[in-house]
């Protein structure tokens, strides 16, 4: 892995910095849930500016950058993937107390209920694919 030596403004003192080890460390940063960031607002990042010596600007250009949320997701992706059952359970007993916005998940994510479509029209266009499958397999047209 390549260093670069950061300068930083205010004649701070050259440091070298592996900035793919730092790029890595904040990119599991952006991918943990904010309750579990330390620190929890990214206007106070001294963990990688100060310590790490990357510059706010970097971190913002890294932020916006397709590599970096290419990475988050694929990191989101593989922890929820990894916990698909205990968040399926939580959705679920979440919609079960009574919480909408867990009802509408739910039914987005496993009925495939589209934004403004209703439940009705939501099955029926799941019974119809289901009927042209059957039929498709059966070989009759």
């Amino acid at each position: 892995m390549a260093c670069r030596v950061a300068i930083f403004p205010g004649g701070g003192r050259p440091k070298q910095t592996d900035y793919a080890s730092v790029k890595e460390a904040f990119c599991e940063w952006l991918a943990a849930p904010k309750e579990a960031r330390d620190p929890r607002d990214p206007r106070t990042l001294t963990d990688f500016t100060g310590v790490h010596g990357v510059h706010r600007a970097t971190l913002h250009e890294w932020k916006v950058s397709n590599e970096v949320q290419e990475r988050v997701r694929a990191r989101i992706d593989a922890y929820l993937h990894s916990n698909f059952g205990t968040a399926a359970y939580a959705l679920v007993d979440t919609a079960e107390a009574g919480s909408m916005e867990a009802v509408k998940t739910y039914f987005r994510y496993f009925i495939g209920v589209r934004d403004g479509e209703s439940l009705d029209r939501a099955f029926e266009r799941h019974a119809r694919a289901d009927r042209e499958r059957k039929r498709k397999r059966s070989g009759s047209f």
